[in-house]
């Protein structure tokens, strides 16, 4: 997957017979983004097999717009990009937000959609806004349909208990539901976390477990609600995550019994699969145990591979 950063007049080159676009932010990359990704590959696939591009943000609009409102990011901007490549997307381009803001429609059409990526397809989901004061939308890109691209328009994606979006995803998770999360995301939710140097994960008996560790969280993105969760847990070296019990408080612990040595600074990814109870403390060696059995339990049932903590980044 080809990736561009910066003003979208440096792009390129052109897709030589076009391209399927979408633009959003994308933030999780969840059930809701994935239907309208699938309507940007039907197009391609119908124009000929011509490339996708998705075109996104380098931050949410809002926390530049309405900094008070900004929300908690369901995904890191590195990670959007991953995904997006494990899903099949050939190019991502990234648009600086305070570059961007102030371009009334017209301008973002004939710079992005049609300029960089010679769209001839266009789907977004019918909500979408776009241009300064969010002054586009689907409508404003049909009245465009000339420009040689043609518009696609994609309902909210359904999910058992109303519209899947981002917004309703960082509820469930506000509240700890990360298995209502789950489902909306189509995959468990991940956060990304560093091991302080003075970390030490090593293999014990539980009998007399070493202390949990103290991880070092981007608290802008969104932290489940506090209480005590199973995880699994890994680093990209990883064979396979490893079972775990994390506790959210004032601080985020994490117990490994099982981890891997040399920890110390490094960087790891969690992937939250329950919310045990609401209580974070990781002090009682009995209920540690039970909390690690039912983790490695999930864990074998689940039979994840090497790749699976990659391919769940949200």
């Amino acid at each position: 997957m080809k990736v561009w950063t910066g003003d979208p007049r440096g792009w390129g080159p052109v897709p030589e017979r076009g391209s399927a676009v979408t633009v959003g932010v994308f933030d999780g990359v969840h059930e809701g983004h994935k239907a309208v990704l699938g309507a940007m590959y039907e197009r391609a696939e119908a124009l000929g097999g011509i490339e996708t591009a998705v075109v996104t943000f380098d931050v949410h609009p809002r926390s530049v717009v309405t900094p008070e409102q900004a929300p908690r990011m369901l995904t890191t901007l590195e990670h959007r990009i991953e995904y997006l490549e494990w899903l099949g997307v050939d190019r991502v381009g990234v648009l600086p937000f305070d570059l961007i803001r102030d371009w009334p429609p017209e301008m973002f059409v004939r710079r992005v959609l049609a300029g960089a990526f010679a769209a001839k397809a266009v789907a977004m989901g019918e909500g979408f806004r776009f241009g300064a004061g969010r002054a586009g939308d689907i409508e404003t890109l049909k009245q465009m349909e000339g420009r040689d691209f043609r518009v696609v328009s994609v309902g909210l994606f359904q999910g058992e208990n109303g519209p899947v979006s981002s917004s309703e995803i960082r509820r469930l998770i506000a509240e700890g539901d990360v298995l209502g999360a789950a489902g909306l995301l189509g995959r468990n939710h991940g956060l990304p976390a560093g091991v302080p140097e003075a970390g030490v994960l090593g293999r014990k008996a539980l009998r007399s477990p070493p202390p949990p560790v103290e991880l070092e969280i981007d608290w802008s993105l969104a932290v489940p609600a506090p209480g005590a969760y199973t995880v699994w847990a890994g680093t990209d070296e990883s064979r396979r995550p490893h079972a775990g019990v994390c506790g959210i408080g004032a601080a985020v612990e994490l117990y490994l019994p099982d981890g891997i040595r040399g920890l110390a600074g490094r960087d790891i990814w969690m992937m939250f699969i329950e919310r045990l109870r609401e209580d974070p403390s990781l002090d009682d060696p009995a209920r540690l145990k039970k909390d690690m059995a039912r983790a490695r339990r999930l864990l074998n049932e689940a039979h994840l591979s090497l790749t699976s903590i990659g391919n769940s980044r949200g």
